[in-house]
Formats: structure tokens, sequence, C-alpha cells
């Protein structure tokens, strides 16, 4: 059942972990029809190769259902589109094309609808990020495509406020290191566009014509500050190369910091490390110099390309074309942390409250025509974080 939820609680930094857009490869149908891929070498790599993933027995236990009704949310593409869980409360997060963000504070037994105040901007598009406000409980910012680009809510997600003439986008940052929040990125969907806000996001400004040519889709960006960016390219296109950007003038020029790389939202660590996917390949690559270099620290042929998670204890957990792993040592090495996937899932995240992880996927139509949201569309694998 959904209801309207009228109050949401205190949240921290957290980003989406999604692996497929609209310019990557996307599953179609429903269900069983989203096969897992891969092989079971050691302990479930994506595709061949070395892999330090280790040979352990998966832990116990069973992938479980926990969907909410998505039968009259009827899209083209993504009628569900993406998940979040926020760290600072019960509380997981699914943005639902055309119908909103539902919520649920019981692990999917039950969800609500967020944005249902009177003074509430509709959030209607198809959501690929939340960011949580590190220090204000109330605040949090949302972007997606196929409508308007970018809110923010200051009570809770109760009221939502369009930011400016944001549209359709991939991603929002924030400078967190300003108290006012006042500088954000906004990535354009399937284009080379990039926009920059210095008011909290009442106007934008377009900086595109800085990124270098020759490079993907650049669809994450991530302020480190107000002057220093790093970009994320490797979207759109065969065309080009997908590599990591970083400017120190706010976006005026760039620098290619890492080449294959910046497909998926980075990971900021508790340490300050920051994790960036590889394309395709299933790599992961590792900063802990805020972003000047990067070093591989996964081979090609390991991880699904999706957003790495931490785990409270400062594990890094991230998937194969089998399982869920998780690595205690920067990704050197990495262990199974759940059974056998049920599908190939576009992202997932973690629930230190309900001690879960949570994977999703969305659909695309093969026929053109509007369909259903997925039945499968979110399951989760009980793993307490302190006992394994």
């Amino acid at each position: 059942m959904v209801e309207t939820r009228h109050a949401v609680m205190a949240v921290l930094v957290a980003v989406l972990a999604g692996g497929c857009t609209f310019y990557t490869s996307c599953p179609t149908g429903q269900g069983n029809s989203n096969p897992t891929g891969g092989s079971d070498a050691g302990g479930g790599a994506a595709s061949g190769g070395s892999s330090p993933i280790l040979s352990d027995p998966p832990p116990a236990g069973a992938w479980k259902n926990v969907t909410p009704d998505l039968s009259k949310t009827m899209e083209t593409c993504g009628p569900l589109f993406a998940l979040s869980s926020k760290p600072s409360e019960d509380l997981i997060i699914a943005g639902v094309t055309n119908n909103g963000l539902w919520a649920t504070s019981d692990g999917g037994s039950t969800w609500v609808v967020l944005g249902k105040g009177k003074n509430s901007d509709a959030v209607v598009q198809g959501t690929n990020a939340i960011i949580y406000d590190p220090t204000d409980p109330n605040v949090f910012w949302v972007a997606g495509i196929r409508g308007p680009g970018a809110f923010r809510t200051d009570d809770d997600g109760l009221n939502f406020k369009h930011l400016g003439d944001s549209f359709s986008a991939d991603y929002i940052s924030v400078d967190f290191s300003d108290s006012k929040r006042k500088t954000l990125l906004l990535s354009g969907h399937e284009m080379q566009v990039l926009r920059r806000s210095t008011d909290g996001g009442d106007t934008w400004t377009d900086i595109s014509a800085a990124i270098p040519a020759g490079v993907k889709v650049c669809s994450y960006p991530f302020i480190l500050d107000s002057k220093n960016f790093l970009l994320g390219c490797g979207g759109g296109s065969d065309m080009g190369r997908s590599a990591i950007l970083r400017s120190s003038d706010a976006g005026k020029s760039w620098v290619t910091v890492y080449d294959n790389s910046g497909t998926t939202a980075p990971l900021l660590a508790s340490n300050g490390d920051i994790y960036w996917a590889q394309e395709l390949a299933g790599g992961l690559a590792r900063s802990d110099d805020q972003g000047q270099t990067f070093s591989k620290v996964v081979p090609a042929g390991t991880l699904l390309t999706v957003s790495p998670v931490e785990l409270p204890d400062g594990r890094i957990a991230s998937v194969t074309g089998q399982n869920i792993v998780v690595s205690a040592d920067q990704g050197k090495t990495w262990k199974r942390a759940s059974g056998k996937l049920p599908y190939t899932p576009n992202g997932f995240t973690y629930s230190p409250y309900q001690r879960a992880f949570f994977i999703w996927y969305f659909t695309c139509s093969s026929t053109g025509k509007p369909m259903p949201g997925p039945t499968d569309g979110i399951m989760r694998f009980d793993f307490d974080y302190e006992m394994q």
C-alpha cells in the first residue's frame, strides 16, 4: 500500500548507485528476463581474467522481493528508476517515473509517497540521484531525466522546489565545503552539458565549452570545493574516450587525471578516498589525494559497472556477475556478501538499520509501447555487517 508520507527524518551524504542509463546497455522485459551474467570463477567475476574475489562460500540467506506495486506506472523505459538508502535513518527511497519518490521505513513491506506538501513542486522525472546534506537533516537534492532537472527540499521531503530552469539531468553535486551550499553542478542527460550555479540553483550557467574534445558524455560531476571539481565522462555513445577530469578553476579548464573510468557516480569514503567504477570492463579506480591522481585497484573483468557503496565499518561493497562482494583492504581482495543474484542489477545500496543489501533494476520496452514497472524490481538480502 502506498500512502502519503508527511515527514522524512535525518539524512547524511549519500548517492544513488546506478550502472545503467539510456546510453548503456539497459535490460528489457521483466523479472528473470533480466538474467545474471558473468562466470563463477573466483567467486563470481563479471567476465574473464585474473580476479581478486576470494573463493569463499556465500553467506546463508535468500533474496526477498520487496517491490512496491508499480503496475500503474506505465512507461516505455524506466518506470522504476533508482534506489537510495539514507545512512542516518531506516529509510529507502525509490524514484518512480511520473509518480514521484516512494519511501519505505520497514525494509520494503510498505511504501509511502514523498513530496505531498501543499507547496511542493511535482517530482515527476526519472530520478537518477539523491544527495543528502551532511549537516542539515531536513535538506536533500534530487536530479533526474525527462522533466525538471533538479529539486531541493528543506523540510525533509514534504515539499520540493524546482531549481531554476534546470532540465533533464543525470547527476547533481553540491559544494558541502560552503555552509550556504551555493555552488552546484548539474549534468545533462545524453548531452555534453554541464551547468553551474553559484546561487544555490536559482540560476544556471552553461560551462560545457571547456570540456575537452574527444571524451564521452560527462554525466557525473563531483564538487570538492568551489574551485576544485571532478568530472566523470563515460557515456553518450561509442565514440570518444572515457575519463575522469579535474578542474582547479571552477570549470574554466580541465585536465585528464585517469582514463577508462567515470561511468557511474563516485563514492567518497569516510576516510577521504574517492572510488570510481571503470567503464564496461568492470574495474575500480581509487584516489587518496582529492582526485589529483587515481590508481586501478581492481582489474578489468572483475566487477559490474555500478557505483560502489561503503558499509558502516568502512568496508567497500560492489557487485560481480554473481554476488555482492565486500573488501576490507581498499579493493585488493574481496569476499562474497550475498547469495547468487536473482538478476543483473542496475545498482544496489545498503541499509545499516535493516542490516540488508537492496538491489534494483529497471525495464525498457522493446516495442516502444508503455509497460508497467517490474514486479521484482527491488530485492533485499540480509547481511549483518557487524557479524559477517
